[in-house]
């Protein structure tokens, strides 16, 4: 009796190791980047993401502008300062390829070139996510006389491996710099800020 109830623990035993060892991961080897979560084998991506392995963005219907900052601009026009004893009035235009976009709803008053400036603007949505964009500073000189323009930079939004970030950095190394803040939005009416 005692041989037979050791040969049912043993077979008892054999049969729950095999049966532990036989255990598939549907996925051991799948790799999800970007956030994805693996799900039997086939990795489920987020939002704004695609292929595979999640590998791939996604370019956004529309990009909403919430923000526009200048960091830097020159401090002199030539050999002289831009407005004589006190600093630029400063306004920017935002152009695509097809001609200007917005300005801000007010000036920055005599700009110090040692401080960044947040202009006040209307947020908008910018359709045209890949294209070529131009911003350009000006210096406001009084109704009836012409801007004089402090320069202009020019910058793609969105490319499509940037990682959405939530603040652009618009720096090419001359003398302009700007910081845009911005949403990125799907026609599922799903929307995520990067920051």
């Amino acid at each position: 009796m005692r041989s037979i109830q050791f040969v049912f623990v043993f077979t008892t035993f054999l049969m729950l190791g095999n049966t532990s060892c036989s255990t598939n991961d549907s996925c051991e080897n799948t790799i999800c980047l970007n956030g994805g979560v693996c799900v039997n084998g086939i990795c489920d991506c987020p939002e704004r993401f695609t292929g595979p392995n999640c590998q791939e963005q996604l370019t956004p219907d529309k990009i909403q502008l919430l923000a526009v900052r200048v960091a830097r601009f020159p401090a002199f026009n030539g050999d002289r300062q831009w407005d004589g004893t006190d600093g630029p009035d400063l306004f920017f235009r935002l152009y695509d390829e097809d001609g200007p976009l917005a300005q801000p709803l007010t000036l920055i008053e005599n700009a110090d070139p040692a401080r960044e400036y947040q202009f006040s603007i209307n947020t908008m949505f910018l359709f045209n996510v890949t294209q070529l964009y131009t911003l350009r500073l000006l210096d406001y000189e009084g109704v009836g006389i012409l801007s004089e323009d402090m320069g202009e930079i020019q910058f793609h939004l969105y490319q499509d491996t940037n990682g959405f970030p939530g603040r652009i950095v618009v720096d090419d190394g001359g003398p302009l710099a700007f910081t845009l803040d911005v949403e990125y939005l799907y026609s599922d009416a799903a929307s995520e800020s990067g920051f």
